[in-house]
Formats: structure tokens, C-alpha cells, sequence
């Protein structure tokens, strides 16, 4: 019976990480047999992500999807995209205050308090930082969603919605505001008064629109949707 296995230079190659961690600098090239890892697929898939800027589970997702991909090593550079999803599509264009908006929609501030305990120690075992005591506004993610859309085009949208994250989870910044919103963008390298203009503008506003969803991330992988 003719064996499966990879191999490479006509001699099998293990399966077992240990016994291919010595053979090559990229073991995971190794093991998968890739002579060109420039040429692997991983480097023309585009990863689509629908999520909120206000979904803690969704920055809590891409910090183990980073984690996952750096595993594959630096060669492998899929394209990223983020899609508008907001959970919240009827909130006022100002947003609410926070505890009074989550005591409404989960019957009692303990329990909103008892969510944010679970998302802040998961969080904090990925490196992220929640600071609720610090976000006092719900906000309206739509002006964010938009800028997201223009981050897009400049090539800068990964970066910056990391920093949106950021913004409103650690740092309690309110994310629907169009000045807070252009000031993140020059954080990231993006031009203020461009970013700001643009938000000003109605340009995006059917790009940021999107969907929305009650409590759940959706993930797309080439023409695969993943929903958890």
C-alpha cells in the first residue's frame, strides 16, 4: 500500500511538531510540504469579519485569530477586511448612557455587571485590557462603521479597527462622536481633517448601514460563513 504521508527528499515527514521543530526554520512548511509559501492560498485568502466596534466577543476574536495566524508564520498573509454589523441599529444618533441602556435591555445593572466580569477575564488572558468602569456611553456605531469603510480605501482599515476597539473598550472613549472618531484615525496614520470631512460628509452611509444581529460574531473565509 502506497503511503500518504508528505515527504520530502523521497523520506517521510512526521506529523509530530517535535519530531519536525529541528528540520526547518518554518516547521509549518515543513510539515505541510509547501515549497513556496508565497504562492500558498493562505496569501490569496480574503477574511471577511462582521462585527460591531461595541462587541467585546468580536475584539476578543480577532485577538485569537492574530494569535492563530501568527502560528502559520510570517509568510502567510491573508487579507483582512471588516464588515459593518451593528448590534444596535435603532440607537439615537447621541447614543444612551450605558448603565441604563444595559440595565434595560438585561433586566438589572448586576447582570450586565456579571457580563462584563466574564468578557474582562477573558480578555485579560489574551492581553486585552476591559475597562468598563470607564465606558459610560452606548454609542451609535454607524459614523464608525463608515470610517472604517474609508480606512479601507486607504489601506489602513485593520489598523484602525484595532485602535477602535481600543478607544471604547480600555480607554472608554465614545466611538460615535465624529472628532473622537478623527482623532483615532490620526493615531493610526490617517489624516485628521480628511477623516473628519468625511465623516462630516453623508459619503459611506449606505456602506456603513450593513446588518445587524443580536449578540453574534460572523466570521467569512473565501465564500465559507462562520457564525458562532
Amino acid at each position: 500500500m502506497t503511503s500518504m504521508r508528505p515527504s520530502r527528499n523521497g523520506k517521510p515527514i512526521s506529523w509530530r511538531w517535535e519530531d519536525i521543530s529541528n528540520e526547518a526554520a518554518e516547521p509549518w512548511v515543513t510539515a505541510l510540504n509547501f515549497n513556496n509559501p508565497k504562492c500558498h492560498f493562505l496569501n490569496r485568502m480574503k477574511i471577511e469579519i462582521y462585527s460591531d466596534l461595541i462587541c467585546p466577543w468580536c475584539y476578543i476574536g480577532k485577538r485569537r485569530m492574530q494569535a492563530a495566524l501568527k502560528l502559520l508564520g510570517k509568510e502567510f498573509t491573508p487579507k483582512i477586511v471588516w464588515r459593518p454589523f451593528q448590534l444596535n441599529p435603532d440607537m439615537p444618533i447621541e447614543g444612551m448612557n450605558r448603565k441604563n441602556y444595559r440595565t434595560k435591555k438585561f433586566g438589572s445593572w448586576e447582570r450586565s455587571m456579571a457580563m462584563d466580569a466574564e468578557v474582562a477575564a477573558t480578555g485579560k488572558s489574551l492581553g486585552i485590557e476591559f475597562n468598563y468602569d470607564k465606558v459610560l456611553i452606548t454609542p451609535n456605531t454607524l459614523a464608525g462603521h463608515r470610517l472604517l469603510w474609508w480606512a479601507e480605501q486607504q489601506n489602513h482599515q485593520d489598523h484602525l479597527s484595532e485602535a477602535l476597539f481600543r478607544a471604547y473598550f480600555t480607554e472608554g472613549r465614545d466611538v460615535g462622536r465624529h472628532d473622537v472618531l478623527a482623532r483615532i484615525a490620526a493615531e493610526v496614520g490617517l489624516p485628521q481633517a480628511e477623516a473628519l470631512v468625511f465623516l462630516d460628509s453623508d459619503a459611506g452611509k449606505k456602506r456603513g448601514r450593513g446588518g445587524s444581529i443580536e449578540g453574534t460574531r460572523a466570521w467569512t473565509a473565501g465564500s465559507s460563513l462562520l457564525r458562532r
